[in-house]
């Protein structure tokens, strides 16, 4: 099972620790802005990179707006691992997003 934050609770969080984020939106998406610190692995690919995951650690998993967080959360929890879903997504976020400095990305 996995457990639920809100938005501003994790935006303080984030600021006050080093937080584990997964960002499970598509490649595209992430390069273009993201959450700073977070690690990219999209929800179809998720599947096949549990490997690269560690069993103790606690993930923050975040998407666009929260559907696919929480698949990934359901699908993480029923294999072992310690997920908290923010809810709202990175479409909520406070801050600042890291942005992409390469104009083909964009493209």
């Amino acid at each position: 099972m996995h457990s639920n934050i809100d938005i501003a609770s994790f935006y303080n969080k984030a600021q006050a620790e080093s937080l584990i984020i997964l960002d499970v939106r598509n490649t595209d998406e992430h390069e273009i802005e993201r959450v700073p610190n977070s690690v990219n692995i999209p929800l179809d690919y998720l599947p096949k990179h549990t490997e690269a995951l560690k069993e103790d650690e606690t993930y923050y998993v975040i998407c666009k707006s929260g559907k696919r967080s929480e698949k990934a959360c359901q699908f993480l929890s029923e294999h072992g691992f310690k997920t908290v879903r923010v809810e709202g997504g990175i479409q909520s976020w406070p801050g600042e997003l890291e942005q992409s400095n390469d104009f083909t990305a964009l493209l």
